[in-house]
């Protein structure tokens, strides 16, 4: 009882000499760590409707959805099965919860909240389904905090709650499915490269047996998002093949074929699926020198003195590290075409270009698997990529940040996508 509110569950009450303070967990300040900084923040700061906890919206009555923005006096987007005012399963308990606490702020929230649902007034608009919670900003492995940037963080794979958000707070959505160009299926992937596309399963049988939009159209207008290494087209926990194939899909894989060079399950569509770049740090983007006024631009360009850049991994696993040329040798004549689908790890193109070209002058090519490539100063790769006029960029497990990560910074990605036996890997850009 000594912190104010006992800090709200949300920090440690630390004590010393008599005085006490909260001591707040990430993702909240304020004397009784009652507030959610912005990193922690809601989808749409829950539409100035709810209480934010932790990225969850508690909805006010008697609204209700992802970000609270459904519900209200003009409801005019169809819910499930055509009910003109009901929530569906799975996101109606955040509302009942609130109902019941009936709190004087809650009421106030209510009374001053935005009349109506969001109105698209920018084509194409797009229809974004509220899932259970499960499936996205509760969805297993969930970070509340997935917007904090830090070292020791991965961002990299955050394109789909980037996206997602967004698009709650764009001009092109709209609550009203008669006026939907597209329907996007929110789904929020936490496996990274690799996992259990389950998440993906669950909301394809969800929006099929709860809206009636998906079976209208058998997925054709419908959008997701997939933020593998290889999005859809390899998948070995699982193919998205039947659930996908008719959809559009957003991802940073433009493979039309996989890793082996033949098609695979659902790979890349050109007709249709969008090529996009993975979310990229504020620390990486802001070294961008296409911020820079068009004459410091030139400069930056023409100081370039590294004629090729990479660094990384040469070959599976990661981090089994080798002292020779030898090992490193061994090391990767043995992953490259051993069971299992990390055998084709980029192509065993990484290990060859640096056993040619690894001592070339103005190369500069930092294995992390080899230590006697490394420099004896910690890498600063974005003043290394700062610093190269081509950066070397084949795909690992799949397409991975470096492509973007490297044009950002202005680099020419070098892209080389075949192994010499099978056929090249086709890129749709």
């Amino acid at each position: 009882d000594a912190c104010p509110r006992r800090c709200d569950g949300r920090g440690a009450c630390v004590c010393n000499r008599g005085s006490c303070r909260c001591e707040c967990y990430e993702g909240f300040t304020g004397k009784s760590c009652s507030e959610a900084t912005a990193e922690t923040a809601c989808l749409n700061d829950c539409f100035g409707r709810g209480v934010c906890e932790r990225g969850f919206c508690h909805c006010h009555p008697p609204f209700w959805g992802t970000d609270c923005a459904r519900g209200g006096e003009q409801t005019l987007g169809v819910t499930p099965h055509g009910a003109a005012s009901a929530a569906p399963a799975g996101v109606a308990s955040a509302t009942a919860a609130s109902a019941r606490n009936g709190s004087a702020r809650a009421t106030a929230a209510a009374a001053n909240a935005p009349v109506g649902e969001p109105r698209c007034t920018r084509r194409p608009c797009v229809y974004v389904y509220d899932l259970p919670a499960r499936m996205n900003v509760l969805a297993l492995k969930a970070e509340y905090d997935w917007r904090v940037q830090r070292k020791g963080k991965k961002f990299d794979y955050r394109m789909p709650q980037l996206f997602h958000s967004a698009l709650l707070g764009s001009t092109h959505r709209t609550a009203d499915a008669a006026d939907a160009d597209y329907f996007y299926v929110p789904v929020w992937d936490f496996q990274g490269a690799w996992g259990n596309p389950e998440v993906y399963y669950r909301a394809a049988v969800y929006i099929a047996s709860a809206y009636p939009f998906w079976n209208a159209s058998s997925g054709a207008d419908h959008i997701w998002t997939v933020a593998r290494d290889a999005a859809a087209c390899a998948t070995p926990w699982g193919s998205l093949l039947d659930e996908l194939q008719n959809s559009t899909i957003l991802s940073a894989w433009g493979g039309v074929t996989g890793l082996s060079g033949r098609p695979e399950e659902r790979c890349f569509a050109p007709d249709r699926d969008i090529a996009v770049p993975g979310a990229l740090t504020h620390a990486a983007v802001s070294k961008s020198p296409f911020l820079l006024a068009p004459r410091d631009l030139e400069a930056q360009m023409r100081s370039r003195t590294t004629q090729l850049f990479f660094i990384g991994a040469l070959c599976w696993k990661l981090d089994v590290k080798v002292k020779t040329m030898q090992q490193l040798e061994k090391k990767c004549k043995e992953s490259y075409g051993a069971p299992g689908f990390l055998s084709r790890y980029s192509f065993g193109l990484r290990y060859e270009i640096f056993k040619l070209h690894g001592s070339a002058s103005g190369f500069r090519l930092y294995a992390t698997d080899y230590p006697p490539s490394l420099p004896r100063h910690r890498v600063a790769v974005n003043e290394e990529i700062l610093r190269a006029r081509f950066c070397l960029c084949p795909s690992g497990t799949g397409w991975g940040m470096r492509v973007f990560h490297v044009l950002a910074l202005g680099c020419v990605p070098v892209l080389v996508q075949h192994d010499g036996v099978h056929p090249p890997v086709a890129q749709a850009f």
